[in-house]
C-alpha cells in the first residue's frame, strides 16, 4: 500500500510540474517581413525582441516567455494569414512590425481577447482601428520636428528636397516635415516619391538638379538608400549637399558601400540610453536604432503589466494598466498616452 501511495504521489507531482511548466510559458506572436522587399530591417527587430526575451527570462522565477515568429513575406494579405495562424495557437499577445502590416491586422484584433502591439513606423492611425492596440515607435510629428529643426537651425540649410518612399506612414512624416520646415522659414524646393524596391533614382536626381537644393530629407530603407546616395553624389551639382534621413537609412552596411562618397549624412533616431546601446552593440556587433529599441520595449511592457494585475490572464486589466502609464526600460524612460501611443524622444546622429 505504501509503495502504491509513493508511486501515486510521484506521478501526481510529475503531472503538476508538467502542467505548471505549460501554464508558465507565455507565447508572444510576432508578424513581420522576414523576407521580401520589406525585410531590410529584419535583423534589428528580431535582435531587439530576442534580447528583451533573454533578459526577462534570465530574471524570472517560473514564468518564461517565448516568441513565435510568422513571416508575412512583405505582403499585407499574408500578414492577415499570419495573424490567424497565431490565433489558432492560442497566442494572447501579438506584435506587428511595419505600418502596412499593422494596419492590415488591426481590424481583426478589435473583438479578440488579445493585446496588440506594433512598431508601426510613423503612423498612429492603427490606434483608431482597434482599442486593443499599443504603438511603440516615434510619431511622424516627432520625426518631422526633429529633422526640420536640425536641418534649419543646426546645419543652417534653407532649401530642401524631400524624397519619400511611397508608403502611408512615410508620406505622413514627409508632409509633416515639409510643413514644419516651412514654418521655420525654410523652403521645400523639390519633392518626389519612390516605390519599395526602387534602386534607380537617376530621373529624380536629374529633375532635382534644376532646383536650388542644399539639403535632402530622405525617407526609405535598405539598399534604396545606398542607391539614392550614390546616384546623388554622381551628379556634380550635389557633391556638397547634406542628407538627413530616418533611421531606416542605417539598416544596411551604409558606410562600407559609400565610403568613397564624402557627403554629410545624418539620421533621426530614437534617443537611446547608453546602457541599451552598449549592450546591443556588444551582443550583435552592430549599432542599435529605433527599430531594435522599440521592438525590445514591448516584452518588458507585457511582463510588467502581467506582474501588476491581480489575475495574469485578465488582458483587459493589463490593457488598462498600460494606458497612460510611465515605464522604465533598458531603452530609457517611456510613457504611453491614454490612446496607447508611446511618447519617445528623438535626436539626430551623424552617420558620415
Amino acid at each position: 500500500m505504501k509503495k502504491h501511495l509513493i508511486l501515486f504521489f510521484a506521478a501526481f507531482m510529475a503531472l503538476m510540474v508538467s502542467c505548471t511548466g505549460k501554464n508558465d510559458v507565455v507565447k508572444i506572436g510576432v508578424v513581420g517581413p522576414m523576407t521580401g522587399a520589406g525585410a531590410a530591417t529584419v535583423d534589428y527587430w528580431v535582435n531587439g525582441l530576442n534580447m528583451a526575451i533573454d533578459q526577462i527570462n534570465a530574471n524570472e522565477n517560473g514564468t518564461k516567455y517565448e516568441l513565435v515568429f510568422e513571416d508575412c513575406r512583405s505582403d499585407a494579405k499574408e500578414a492577415v494569414a499570419c495573424y490567424k495562424r497565431l490565433e489558432l495557437q492560442g497566442v494572447q499577445y501579438v506584435i506587428a512590425v511595419g505600418g502596412q502590416f499593422a494596419m492590415a491586422i488591426a481590424p481583426l484584433t478589435k473583438e479578440q481577447d488579445m493585446l496588440y502591439f506594433t512598431t508601426s513606423d510613423y503612423n498612429d492611425a492603427v490606434l483608431n482601428v482597434t482599442d486593443r492596440a499599443f504603438r511603440a515607435y516615434p510619431s511622424a510629428y516627432t520625426l518631422a520636428k526633429t529633422a526640420a529643426e536640425y536641418l534649419y537651425n543646426d546645419l543652417n540649410r534653407k532649401n530642401v528636397a524631400t524624397i519619400i518612399i511611397n508608403t502611408v506612414p512615410n508620406l505622413i512624416a514627409g508632409k509633416a516635415f515639409a510643413a514644419h520646415y516651412e514654418t521655420l522659414g525654410g523652403k521645400v524646393v523639390f519633392s518626389d516619391t519612390y516605390d519599395i524596391g526602387q534602386f534607380d533614382f537617376k530621373d529624380i536626381v536629374a529633375k532635382m538638379s534644376r532646383e536650388d537644393v542644399d539639403c535632402v530629407f530622405y525617407l526609405g530603407f535598405g539598399q534604396s538608400a545606398n542607391a539614392f546616395t550614390t546616384q546623388l553624389y554622381a551628379n556634380p551639382r550635389f557633391q556638397d549637399v547634406v542628407i538627413l534621413g530616418d533611421v531606416n537609412m542605417s539598416t544596411v552596411d551604409y558606410l562600407t558601400s559609400v565610403e568613397n562618397i564624402p557627403l554629410d549624412v545624418y539620421v533621426a533616431d530614437t534617443k537611446l540610453s547608453d546602457e541599451f546601446e552598449s549592450v546591443y552593440t556588444e551582443k550583435f556587433q552592430m549599432p542599435s536604432n529605433s527599430i531594435a529599441s522599440c521592438a525590445s520595449i514591448i516584452p518588458f511592457i507585457i511582463d510588467e503589466a502581467r506582474k501588476n494585475v491581480e489575475n495574469k490572464s485578465d488582458l483587459n486589466a493589463q490593457l488598462n494598466y498600460i494606458r497612460g502609464r510611465k515605464f522604465s526600460s533598458p531603452v530609457g524612460a517611456i510613457e504611453f498616452d491614454t490612446t496607447g501611443n508611446v511618447q519617445l524622444p528623438m535626436q539626430v546622429y551623424k552617420v558620415k
